[in-house]
Order: structure tokens, then sequence, then C-alpha cells
């Protein structure tokens, strides 16, 4: 019985420590940019909500139907993100109807085809974050 608690519990950090901070924390994700509204002095966040929901996510084998069932459709992250009281079984019929808003609109969806493609982004933009950004220019 310990051992398939261990089995859970790392199957559980495995998913929420590696793969939700992949599809926000890339280098082709927006990062909304934070500024202080002159006349009130509160933090304000430039840009349009629902723009900034597909724009700093990013979907990954939204048609695999591993991905699907056993990470809870969170490979439809937009989706999750613009219908966050939506049950996740309707991601995958939504999902099409957000592609073809966002193209409509001209709203960049940095998606990628496959989960390995994901966790290279997640890895290749954790390495040169590492690095002093004078070096990078």
């Amino acid at each position: 019985m310990v051992a398939f608690q261990l089995l859970i519990d790392c199957a559980g950090s495995y998913v929420f420590g590696l793969t939700l901070p992949a599809g926000h924390y890339t280098s082709d994700v927006a990062w909304p940019t934070i500024r202080t509204d002159e006349k009130t002095g509160q933090k304000m966040i430039d840009g349009e909500w629902a723009k900034l929901q597909v724009e700093s996510t990013k979907d990954y084998a939204v048609h695999s139907p591993y991905f699907k069932h056993c990470f809870g459709h969170i490979n439809n992250h937009a989706v999750h993100h613009l219908f966050p009281g939506l049950h996740y079984m309707h991601y995958e019929e939504i999902y099409p109807i957000v592609k073809q808003v966002c193209k409509e609109f001209n709203v960049k969806s940095p998606d990628v085809g496959t989960y390995s493609e994901l966790l290279h982004d997640y890895f290749f933009n954790l390495y040169h974050m590492g690095y002093d950004p004078k070096l990078l220019m």
C-alpha cells in the first residue's frame, strides 16, 4: 500500500511540478507588462484579458488520448484559462473554435505539437534564464 501511495505521489508531483509550469514558462509565450497607473497608483497589466490568456499559455498534444485523459485535458491550456468553470471533457470541442477566433483576430497562439517539444522549450528557457542577461546580448 505504501509503494502504491508513493507511486501516486510521484506521478502527481511530476504533473504539477513540471508539466503545468512548462505550459507557461517558455520563451515564446507573452509576458504581460505591469505598470503603475499615474492617476490611481494601482498596478495595471497592459492588454486584453482573453488575448493574454491565449498568448501566455502553450497547448501541446491536443489530440493525444493519453494526455487528454491522464493529464485531465490540461494540454488544452488556453481553453482551460479562457473557460475555467467549463468541465474539461468539453475542451476538445471548444479548442477548434478558440483557434479559429485567434486566427480571425490575429492573436498569437504559441502551441507545440508534442509533449517533448513542450519540455524542450521549457528546459531551454530555464537554461537561458540562468545566464546573466548581459551575456545574452
